[in-house]
């Protein structure tokens, strides 16, 4: 498992914009990368309002910084 130092060692991304927190396997060709939802994430005061989901675009960064890590 790689934590947020090692993430942040191979990304650039820091701060509210880094949106994996671990990276549970990665090989060659793939990568599993964990994102711990917590209730002070910048989004969801105005995302649902009491029931805040992950915007798209999130998931989308997600991934994306996962790809970039892998």
């Amino acid at each position: 498992m790689i934590d947020t130092k090692g993430i942040e060692a191979v990304i650039p991304h820091r701060g509210n914009m880094r949106m994996v927190d671990e990276i549970r396997d990665f090989t060659d060709d793939h990568a599993i990368g964990i994102k711990y939802v917590r209730d002070d994430e910048f989004w969801c005061a105005g995302h649902f309002p009491g029931k805040p989901i992950m915007p798209g675009v999130l998931q989308i960064e997600a991934l994306a910084q996962t790809v970039c890590f892998l």
